[in-house]
């Protein structure tokens, strides 16, 4: 994430993410818009996204930007399950400034990749 297709490097202030793939476990219990930074912090985005990630959120003041993405064609891992891939917005320079909505994000993020989505979200998919 970061760099656009052009080679250039996508990192512009921004506060909020707009959720496209709502029905995602990542993105359970999430309103569509999510404010992710209090005040405004740098955003690692992406443009001219292409191949077999799904996209998860991209930039509300700009829909070109991808934010959020997962992509779950990985190698087996040692449990027999496929790899997955989240990227996320951060910035190294953004990480004191993420809301309490932000980090649930990153929390369901991480444990998607893990393969231990949040349990409240288990329970809902059963």
């Amino acid at each position: 994430m970061g760099f656009a297709t052009d080679g250039s490097f996508n990192s512009d202030p921004g506060d909020e993410l707009k959720i496209v793939k709502k029905d995602h476990p990542i993105t359970e219990e999430l309103k569509e818009k999510v404010k992710i930074h209090k005040p405004l912090a740098q955003l690692m985005t992406c443009n001219g996204f292409q191949g077999d990630a799904d996209i998860i959120a991209i930039r509300a003041d700009n829909e070109k930007l991808v934010a959020m993405s997962v992509y779950e064609g990985g190698q087996i891992n040692k449990r027999g399950h496929q790899t997955r891939h989240v990227n996320i917005w951060s910035h190294s320079t953004g990480w004191e400034m993420i809301t309490d909505e932000g980090w649930k994000l990153i929390e369901h993020s991480v444990l998607y990749a893990l393969g231990r989505i949040p349990q409240a979200v288990i329970q809902k998919m059963l």
